[in-house]
């Protein structure tokens, strides 16, 4: 039995890939999906901050995301739609997207 089996589920792409914070906001890869999921690195040295749009004069963005942290799944139409703006340039973000 495979792990997607034991879990039975339902979709047939799964993208797993990792960036690395940037200073500048920026926005994930244009991934379009169904389920999506964030994960920061253990070693990070500050925060990520993640929001799903973003609204001039509004900094940082409103979601916090501190080493280890993970936002468990959520529901968007593409990864893109999420911004991102890191406090260390080597801060490391995972995403793994489901569709």
């Amino acid at each position: 039995m495979t792990i997607r089996e034991y879990f039975s589920n339902p979709f047939d792409k799964h993208i797993i890939g990792i960036i690395t914070g940037t200073y500048l906001l920026s926005r994930f890869p244009d991934i379009p999906g169904r389920l999506f999921r964030l994960k920061t690195r253990s070693g990070n040295a500050g925060s990520i901050f993640v929001g799903t749009a973003y609204v001039t004069g509004q900094f940082p963005l409103p979601y916090e995301m501190e080493s280890s942290y993970d936002t468990g799944w959520f529901s968007a139409n593409n990864l893109n739609e999420i911004y991102q703006n890191a406090s260390s340039g080597s801060s490391y973000i995972a995403y793994w997207v489901q569709g």
